[in-house]
């Protein structure tokens, strides 16, 4: 239901590596989360000068779960057009004006 096909979707996703917050958006608007964990995935209460996790990041996945390429849960069955990666994290107004920006050109 995030993804219809045959129907083009701006989908945003940030991470903040200060905090280790996540935040999501299609076409401008913020979804709530549903996935949470209970314990510290990220290692933000362990030793060391990382904030956010004490593992080094090996790449990036795009369309699917499951970095560590053992299964596919959700993968996504879609073209994309475009993809974009800034090195701050925007938020919900710069994310809004971004889908406004591609689907109107202002």
């Amino acid at each position: 239901t995030l993804l219809p096909a045959g129907r083009w979707v701006h989908l945003a996703a940030t991470f903040d590596f200060s905090t280790g917050a996540m935040a999501l958006y299609r076409d401008g608007e913020p979804l709530a989360g549903f996935y949470t964990r209970t314990d510290d995935p990220w290692l933000v209460g362990g030793p060391g000068p990382h904030v956010t996790t004490a593992s080094d990041p090996r790449g990036i996945k795009v369309g699917g779960s499951y970095p560590q390429d053992n299964r596919e849960q959700n993968p996504c069955d879609c073209r994309m057009d475009s993809l974009m990666f800034l090195d701050r994290v925007l938020d919900a107004r710069e994310i809004e004006r971004q889908h406004r920006h591609m689907t109107h050109g202002r």
